[in-house]
């Protein structure tokens, strides 16, 4: 169930590190989690599975709750599954364990104007919202392990590197 909240914790972040934007649409937020469970607690499991639903809306046990992640996914019986949207976002192994899922939230803005009023990166803002992510996701200890990604991480890390060399 902390899976399918996860956009409480990520609420209020806009104004300081790590400046993550709202969780109040599709565009900067998406949690296969929050779908299912809305999904679940609207329709029930009888599409996806046919699994006993606890009071809470979530299967009752961990390999009926595979199943319907699965299930949600993906339909194998042809057509497109309530969550086919989320396919990309999950990965199961071999003994349908769901081994990883990723869940997205997107950042403000971190650039600025230069000088001649062209806009460039901030930097300082990039990296202190970097630091300040892989800060917050490190403390949500209850949770399973997780790392934050993004593919803008590379540069950052290099301005990073060539801020501690020059200061």
């Amino acid at each position: 169930e902390a899976l399918s909240e996860l956009n409480t914790r990520l609420t209020g972040l806009e104004n300081n590190p790590p400046y993550i934007a709202e969780p109040v649409s599709e565009s900067t937020y998406r949690n296969l989690m929050t779908g299912l469970h809305d999904y679940l607690v609207e329709n029930g499991s009888g599409a996806i599975g046919n699994v006993t639903l606890d009071s809470d809306s979530w299967p009752t046990n961990e390999d009926d709750f595979y199943l319907t992640v699965k299930q949600y996914t993906s339909s194998e019986q042809g057509g497109d599954a309530p969550g086919a949207e989320y396919k990309q976002d999950v990965s199961f192994g071999d003994d349908n364990v769901l081994n990883a899922y990723k869940m997205r939230g997107r950042y403000v803005s971190l650039t600025k104007k230069d000088r001649d009023g062209k806009i460039i990166d901030d930097a300082d803002r990039q990296i202190d919202a970097m630091d300040a992510t892989r800060d917050m996701v490190n403390s949500w200890t209850e949770l399973q392990p997780a790392f934050p990604y993004s593919e803008q991480y590379l540069t950052i890390e290099g301005f990073k590197v060539i801020q501690e060399e020059l200061y």
